[in-house]
């Protein structure tokens, strides 16, 4: 759902933001962030930033209701939802 370039910035972010663990070289943290983006689940770090994402999604959104089967959505671009 996303592109390379937005992907890679949410790498990146997570690995600056735990410098702590993932340490202070930028050339190894460049690394790290092109190794997750290119082996995805496979890489030995996407468990921890998948669940920090998640954790700073539902932070952000979980009190959000999605679309029920009670509504529909209308029009083209989906930006009105009608009760049914």
């Amino acid at each position: 759902m996303t592109d390379e370039n937005w992907r890679l910035c949410g790498l990146q972010a997570f690995l600056w933001n735990n410098r702590e663990f993932f340490g202070y070289d930028e050339t190894v943290l460049e690394s790290l962030a092109q190794d997750m983006l290119s082996n995805g689940t496979a890489s030995a770090h996407w468990t921890s930033f998948a669940a920090k994402e998640r954790e700073q999604f539902l932070d952000a959104w979980g009190g959000l209701h999605p679309i029920t089967s009670v509504h529909q959505v209308v029009g083209g671009g989906g930006d009105q939802v009608m009760n049914s």
